[in-house]
């Protein structure tokens, strides 16, 4: 897929929660340093989507790194993309309204099984919950959390990683980061021991075994393959361009400041998409968002 990137930080997600407007970023290197590093590509592969869990990842292309604007960091000594927050844009959003607020485009991605999403490493993406939470009105959302809240306080105290037998009640993604310095991945995130090359000896077992051995006893029962690249087929964009249907937009960002390089927690926007939009089984949508005035 013409990345010849040497590291992957992955992870995986068997429930649907709702995830604020975000980029993926090295956490602790923010913490520590106050920088932003980001990989070159993310990925969401969708394992095993329930019909009724098919609530899209929403990507915005426009934004990268932060919400507001950012510059490269002039300590980055790796090839890893590093930035910091342009401080007027972060501490003072009205004076810099126009630039912060051209929101651009938005693409709403479905969640189908087998589908493989890939965009810029850097760019900004949510998942919404429920999928058109974000053109809900004030009354609507209002509700909504307070339902959340009274459904988290009666499953208090239940184990929340109990398996479904229903295979509806399913949503299995695993999600993966590209980065380009064999040397310099995000900070924290430990190497995993199953991914050592065949043969390599595991140092913490005085040589005894090889990672041979322990990958052959964890996978012996199955491996999971996916299709020959060449059974892969890209998804079209279906543009929404009907602007007699404009509904306002509200996009949660999610951290601190410092992480969403934003004044405000939440950015206000409108365009021509409707609730049915976040609803969609299969359709790859894009829209252009306009300024809230």
């Amino acid at each position: 897929m013409n990345d010849t990137s040497p590291l992957v930080e992955y992870w995986s997600r068997n429930k649907w929660i709702n995830l604020e407007a975000h980029a993926d970023i090295d956490e602790d290197t923010l913490k520590d340093e106050g920088v932003l590093r980001v990989p070159d590509r993310a990925h969401v592969l969708y394992m095993k989507v329930g019909k009724e869990l098919r609530g899209p990842t929403v990507v915005y292309p426009d934004k990268k790194v932060a919400w507001g604007s950012v510059s490269p960091s002039i300590i980055s000594n790796g090839i890893t993309k590093e930035y910091i927050v342009d401080v007027e844009n972060y501490w003072d959003g009205d004076e810099i309204k126009d630039t912060i607020d051209n929101p651009g485009d938005m693409i709403i991605v479905p969640a189908v099984t087998g589908r493989l999403l890939r965009f810029d490493g850097s760019n900004f993406h949510s998942v919404p919950k429920p999928p058109d939470r974000m053109v809900m009105s004030e009354t609507a959302l209002t509700a909504l959390e307070e339902e959340v809240m009274e459904e988290e306080d009666y499953w208090d105290g239940f184990d929340d990683d109990v398996d479904s037998d229903d295979e509806q009640d399913v949503r299995s993604v695993l999600l993966f980061n590209t980065w380009p310095d064999e040397n310099d991945g995000p900070k924290g995130v430990l190497t995993d021991r199953a991914e050592i090359p065949d043969g390599i000896v595991v140092e913490d077992d005085d040589g005894s075994q090889s990672m041979s051995v322990e990958e052959k006893e964890m996978f012996r029962q199955q491996k999971i393959q996916c299709n020959p690249r060449e059974e892969w087929r890209e998804v079209p964009l279906s543009h929404s361009d009907d602007e007699t249907e404009i509904a306002n937009v509200r996009v949660p960002l999610m951290g601190t400041r410092a992480r969403r390089g934003y004044t405000s927690s939440s950015a206000e926007m409108h365009g021509p998409v409707q609730g049915d939009d976040f609803y969609e089984k299969s359709k790859v949508t894009h829209v252009k968002l306009h300024r809230a005035d």
